[in-house]
């Protein structure tokens, strides 16, 4: 698929204007509208995903700018042919298509209201979802793919009374067979309380990389290292805790200082402020002054700012940390 790699060639930066507009991305979304309609599943999914995602909401600007060589009357063949993928060749009864259009077609059928039909074609998609791990599919540059497990619990929220059942089932399939992060996480999540179940659902979301898994992680064996006697008493955190707590004095407090720090890392700033006040409580005021820097640094690309109160509540500790040391001084 090689129109897909055509649309992350940089232009040349012509200051002098003597050179012609660069052709990779028409010529890369002339190539991906003739593998559409030639009923190519990749080249459909990416013209229609960058449809998806280049609305504001997402704040994708690659995905717009794709989406911007694309004529309305070619977005219209391509939901056509995203219809004939999903039902596949025996149209919409029994639905036998791709489970990733399926997935796709149910999210603009949703878009449209239509959520009762979205409903039918995520919960297909979820019976025919393959997940073995096949090199090349999707394209690594490809935008990405909808899940469908992700779909049917975001549409099952959003219903008046939304069935855990069902949402955990769905999740149980992406988390466990498919084995996505996000899936894991909102898995722990809907766990009624912290259980052992709870610390591996999280400790599997936050090993592969999920910062609110990592900051929940971080907080959790905090709690572990101020209130032992609050997980001993379960038989199935203490198996799971025992590594942590019998080997060293404080190693929970340490791990959980670790996981902290990596959703830090990776921008999490709930996890910097922690750090912070951390770094704070052991008089270590260079690397809490660090950490709050980085609070308030504004997120890029004109992103809206998630924590905004945390912003502040940052700057007024910068301001109170620069006054003692002035009185120091």
């Amino acid at each position: 698929m090689l129109a897909i790699p055509m649309f992350r060639i940089p232009d040349v930066n012509d200051t002098t204007s003597q050179l012609p507009p660069s052709q990779n991305a028409p010529v890369a979304a002339s190539l991906l509208l003739a593998c559409s309609a030639a009923g190519d599943l990749q080249a459909t999914l990416q013209i229609l995903n960058a449809v998806y995602y280049g609305t504001k909401v997402h704040n994708m600007p690659k995905a717009a700018e794709i989406a911007r060589l694309f004529t309305p009357k070619d977005i219209s063949d391509c939901r056509k042919m995203l219809e004939q993928l999903a039902e596949g060749k025996d149209g919409k009864p029994g639905a036998t298509g791709d489970a990733n259009a399926m997935t796709l077609h149910g999210k603009f059928l949703e878009l449209a209201g239509n959520r009762e039909e979205a409903r039918y074609f995520y919960e297909k998609a979820l019976g025919r979802y393959d997940t073995k791990v096949w090199r090349g599919y999707p394209h690594p540059m490809a935008l990405p793919w909808l899940t469908p497990w992700t779909e049917l619990v975001s549409l099952e929220e959003a219903s008046p009374t939304p069935s855990v059942e069902k949402m955990t089932e769905a999740l149980k399939f992406g988390a466990l067979k498919a084995d996505d992060p996000m899936a894991y996480y909102k898995l722990a999540t809907l766990q009624d309380s912290k259980t052992s179940e709870w610390l591996t659902y999280m400790s599997k979301a936050a090993a592969s990389g999920h910062p609110e898994a990592m900051f929940k992680l971080g907080q959790f064996y905090h709690e572990v290292q101020a209130q032992p006697s609050n997980f001993s008493k379960n038989t199935g955190f203490k198996k799971a805790l025992n590594f942590i707590t019998s080997w060293r004095r404080n190693a929970a407090a340490d791990f959980g200082k670790e996981w902290l720090n990596a959703a830090a890392t990776g921008g999490h700033k709930p996890a910097m402020m922690e750090m912070a006040q951390i770094y704070e409580r052991n008089k270590q005021e260079d690397q809490a002054k660090s950490c709050l820097e980085a609070v308030v640094i504004a997120p890029p690309n004109g992103i809206p700012e998630e924590w905004p109160h945390l912003v502040m509540q940052a700057k007024q500790r910068l301001a109170a940390l620069q006054s003692t040391r002035r009185q120091l001084a």
